[in-house]
């Protein structure tokens, strides 16, 4: 708004946040339905890739394969107390986590919810962003405060996980960001692209994903320019 003013532009934005940590895009549809569609919003900013492909690995590979549905794996131990079956398994071992989709899998159902939610927002006369996440890993280098926050134990990232988000996610970024500027006739907002310009000198994220102040204002100004 105070850009706005100053160059005299009588267009005046409220911000309503509906975000929260962990939601996987068919949440964030849930949520738009239940909670935004009302308030017709003419912007939407879907900002997100982290929780669907990385968690899109480790799901029910009959709900993935099937349905393209992911979800937030401690789900499953919340529904064993829920319904006390703790005497069927979890499709996963909650100390060591495993892949069992595949990729190109995981990328697509990503990509199609996406569309979906693309697809609702325009139908109540929005306009959507696409917003692809950055992470640690965008990054040209991660800063020596960023390593020391990997070593620390209470990193809020999944420990479980450590080796999945290290090892097979930076790459599934790649392909995931590939297959939609080859697929999709629409541009997107490509942050993890655009984060691989900063280096060491720069402390932008306080663990793998999770963005310090600085960080956070790296990506509203990408979107203000956006």
């Amino acid at each position: 708004n105070q850009y706005c003013r100053e160059k005299n532009k009588e267009i005046f934005f409220s911000v309503i946040n509906f975000s929260q940590i962990g939601l996987v895009v068919l949440e964030q549809t849930n949520r738009y339905i239940t909670f935004c569609n009302l308030l017709e919003p003419e912007i939407v900013i879907s900002h997100d890739g982290w929780n669907d492909l990385s968690l899109g690995l480790v799901s029910d590979p009959f709900l993935m394969n099937n349905h393209e549905i992911c979800y937030r794996i401690n789900f499953e131990q919340w529904a064993q107390k829920l319904h006390e079956t703790g005497h069927i398994c979890c499709t996963q071992d909650p100390k060591n986590f495993k892949t069992k989709n595949l990729p190109i899998k995981v990328i697509n159902a990503y990509i199609n919810r996406k569309l979906m939610l693309k697809k609702i927002v325009k139908s109540n006369k929005g306009e959507f962003i696409w917003g692809f996440q950055p992470a640690l890993f965008s990054k040209a280098n991660p800063s020596n405060e960023e390593m020391r926050s990997l070593s620390d134990r209470d990193c809020r990232n999944f420990q479980s996980m450590a080796c999945i988000f290290d090892t097979k996610l930076p790459h599934v970024f790649e392909e995931a960001r590939k297959i939609m500027k080859s697929s999709l006739n629409f541009e997107i907002a490509d942050l993890h692209q655009w984060f691989k310009q900063f280096g060491e000198k720069e402390n932008l994220f306080y663990d793998r994903v999770h963005t310090s102040p600085e960080g956070e204002k790296k990506i509203a100004e990408y979107y203000h320019q956006y």
